[in-house]
């Protein structure tokens, strides 16, 4: 993958401070981000990459601000008013929480996700679990969802 050189005066590849990462992505208009220690690049697609955990929890979204490609660590969304995921990793490497949200389905979640645990209960518009990750093989929690109950009878 080929990154783009946006942060002047520093190379990518190496480890910035968990100030120096925060300024950069509000310098490119993602301000309310908490970005523990990590890495962040930008591919030739506009992806964020990010080698540390996201936490956009509580932040009153009503979409995901920036399109990620890869996170590595866990990826927080919850209790915002979402209804679509569009913006979420393509590639987690962690668990994966977007419960007390508006989503009526899961498209956009990661399509790989290697974390113990998918956390998208209590939305309560949630009738379809299109858009479930390719490859999860952790726990799942449903509920309060519509889909719960369909989910159990399968």
């Amino acid at each position: 993958m080929k990154y783009l050189d946006l942060f002047e005066g520093h190379k990518w590849g190496r480890s910035f401070e968990h100030e120096a990462e925060r300024t950069f992505l509000r310098k490119h208009g993602i301000c309310k981000f908490e970005i523990k220690n990590g890495r962040v690049d930008i591919d030739e697609s506009n992806n964020t990459w990010i080698r540390s955990g996201i936490n956009l929890d509580n932040l009153g979204l009503k979409s995901i601000p920036v399109k990620f490609g890869r996170v590595v660590g866990g990826f927080y969304c919850s209790q915002n008013e979402l209804t679509t995921l569009d913006g979420c990793p393509i590639i987690l490497v962690g668990n994966f929480y977007c419960s007390f949200n508006n989503l009526s389905n899961l498209y956009g979640c990661p399509n790989s996700i290697s974390g113990n645990y998918l956390h998208c209960g209590l939305n309560k518009k949630m009738m379809s679990l299109e858009g479930f990750p390719e490859y999860f093989d952790g726990s799942v929690n449903l509920r309060g969802n519509p889909v719960e109950e369909i989910a159990m009878l399968v």
